[in-house]
């Protein structure tokens, strides 16, 4: 009883840090703030590099301010009429991990405030200014506390409470309960240690290379629908997290000069995103107990680690984008194309290894223990 308080505890924290650094470092990068006035005198001289120095240098609180990053688009202004909007990127924070949004907020606001002290302005916002693409950190810590500990709860009744009312069995040297034992990594090895395991992956490898041919459009942006999951799975399901590793670093370096038609230059980080979900699965399903549950949290870790953190920020460098622009590109299209075939999926998957787990078990491929075991929950 004492072990699982102190884990609810544990991830408590960890869940409420995670939202209150992440948004931190969002409103860090992407705020923006603006000031929209009135004036008939001439500003010409506004954003000149003389007006900002001097601005700068006239309050000991703008010395984090980098003139070089007002001026590199930094601060610009948009005139309509005779209304202007001052739009300011740079970034009034103390500190990277500035949590107090009213202190950031002031000292923008002074900062504008003493950038028009010459001119005489009418401002159009009550409180002069206004913060643009912010999000609260405390709220999202509430969040992320809910959904974390949620999701902890949901994964604690799946896959560790029903393991004392099942009558499967764990004998830690052909199904492993964890893969933390010295074995399940020797055993892990061998996937290239017979003509039959070599004529097997090399069947499934050619069949994950075929289907990185086949892409249907999904509407979101670049992002197709392939179905090279499927064989990922059989392979990590088969031979474990190394051979996923070596497969995704061989199907993404031959798919991208074999089948390629993006016009964009070879990444590494493609590679690397490859190995890592070929590892990932591997490590979900390698001689483990298959449920429904444990393969919609596999997809559910691959689309958040691999599609939408390392595939965006990927696209993004190849891509030149900004840090907003990658945010902008991961929110719009990668999120909502991997939220839309997580089930479907998920799904897929369940229905496949169910049906091939007797052939794979004929064939001595496959544990008879987890073959007559996969199961919804």
């Amino acid at each position: 009883m004492k072990k699982n308080i102190l884990s609810y505890v544990l991830v408590i924290i960890l869940s409420f840090l995670i939202g209150f650094f992440s948004s931190s470092t969002y409103n860090y990068f992407s705020s923006t703030y603006e000031c929209k006035f009135q004036t008939n005198e001439n500003i010409d001289s506004l954003l000149t590099k003389e007006h900002l120095e001097s601005t700068i240098l006239s309050n000991k609180k703008y010395n984090n301010i980098s003139l070089n990053d007002l001026l590199n688009n930094g601060i610009y202004l948009i005139q309509e009429d005779d209304t202007y909007n001052l739009i300011s990127k740079a970034r009034y924070y103390d500190s990277f991990f500035s949590s107090k949004s009213q202190s950031v907020v002031s000292r923008a606001k002074q900062f504008f405030q003493d950038l028009l002290k010459d001119y005489h302005v009418n401002y159009l916002y009550q409180e002069i200014i206004n913060q643009n693409n912010y999000i609260n950190p405390y709220i999202t810590s509430i969040l992320s506390c809910v959904v974390l500990t949620l999701t902890y709860t949901l994964i604690d009744l799946l896959f560790f409470k029903r393991k004392k009312e099942t009558s499967f069995v764990y004998d830690n040297q052909n199904i492993y309960n964890n893969c933390f034992h010295i074995s399940y990594w020797k055993s892990c090895k061998e996937f290239l240690s017979s003509p039959k395991k070599i004529a097997t992956i090399s069947m499934i490898f050619a069949l994950l290379l075929i289907s990185k041919a086949i892409k249907i459009p999904t509407g979101f942006s670049n992002l197709g629908l392939t179905f090279g999951f499927i064989f990922f799975s059989i392979i990590g399901l088969l031979y474990g997290p190394l051979a996923g590793l070596l497969i995704g670093l061989l199907s993404d370096i031959l798919g991208y000069f074999l089948f390629d038609t993006s016009n964009t230059a070879f990444f590494i980080g493609y590679v690397f995103q490859a190995m890592l979900s070929g590892f990932i699965q591997g490590l979900f399903l390698y001689k483990t107990r298959i449920t429904f549950f444990k393969l919609l949290f596999l997809r559910i870790t691959i689309s958040l680690v691999c599609n939408v953190l390392i595939g965006s920020f990927c696209w993004g460098y190849i891509s030149n984008y900004t840090f907003q622009q990658t945010l902008s590109y991961m929110s719009l299209y990668v999120v909502p194309k991997n939220l839309i075939f997580l089930i479907p999926q998920s799904i897929v998957l369940y229905l496949i290894i169910k049906s091939l787990a007797p052939i794979l078990q004929k064939h001595k491929l496959l544990d008879e223990n987890i073959s007559k075991n996969i199961t919804l929950i």
